[in-house]
């Protein structure tokens, strides 16, 4: 299996040699590259990224944009035909 991500310049991500299909808002790229590369091996709590990833609204806000996000990322992996971690 081979999986490629270029983060300078615009994301781009490739597995088994073929460009996967872009996420969108940016933010879901964010999420994606901040838990699968920079939190791949440790538990990132999810008050952690609900505040990291919306810090201007409120507690209950950042955690629905949070789930909704989660969500949206959970059902974009096996589309893509990747094997993801429970």
């Amino acid at each position: 299996m081979s999986l490629r991500v270029q983060l300078f310049g615009p994301l781009r991500v490739t597995w088994q040699e073929e460009p996967l299909p872009f996420l969108k808002p940016l933010r879901l790229q964010l999420l994606w590259v901040y838990l699968l590369l920079l939190h791949r091996r440790r538990p990132a709590p999810r008050e952690h990224l609900a505040f990291t990833f919306w810090p201007d609204v409120s507690e209950a806000e950042a955690r629905a944009n949070m789930r909704r996000d989660l969500h949206k990322l959970r059902h974009w992996l096996p589309a893509l035909g990747v094997e993801r971690r429970a």
